[in-house]
């Protein structure tokens, strides 16, 4: 199966309080997921994010039963920057955990998009940072 994901993370200034979400988009259908979470800062956010992203794709995954593409976007340079060299200084265990994920996967391509192409996942992670307010 071939998956695209475009993933993203909201978060209240001076707050622990974080939206992330997902747009999964496979065989002719769209899925949004989206949580809240705490998060120190908005980098951690994202990384979370991509996190949640690859565990909604496993679970959709397991129920084909077959090897997966995925093409992963994200409007975040650091992550997809630390996804590329498979290092991120200050978020390393993030890092190691999605490449764990990432090896259910037959093929993962990361790309970095600007905000203005990710109003779908961006939108869906302010629903859920507003939730229950």
């Amino acid at each position: 199966m071939f998956y695209k994901i475009y993933s993203d993370a909201a978060k209240k200034p001076n707050d622990t309080k974080t939206g992330i979400s997902c747009l999964i988009i496979f065989n002719h259908k769209q899925l949004q997921f989206k949580k809240t979470i705490n998060t120190v800062d908005n980098h951690e956010a994202e990384f979370k994010a991509c996190l949640f992203s690859l565990e909604q794709a496993q679970q959709l995954s397991d129920q084909s039963n077959s090897s997966d593409t995925i093409l992963f976007y994200t409007d975040s340079e650091i992550l997809a920057n630390s996804l590329e060299k498979q290092y991120a200084k200050h978020y390393q265990t993030l890092v190691d955990e999605i490449l764990i994920l990432e090896n259910n996967f037959s093929l993962i391509i990361t790309n970095w998009i600007p905000e203005s192409k990710n109003k779908g996942a961006h939108n869906l992670a302010q629903q859920a940072l507003h939730l229950n307010e």
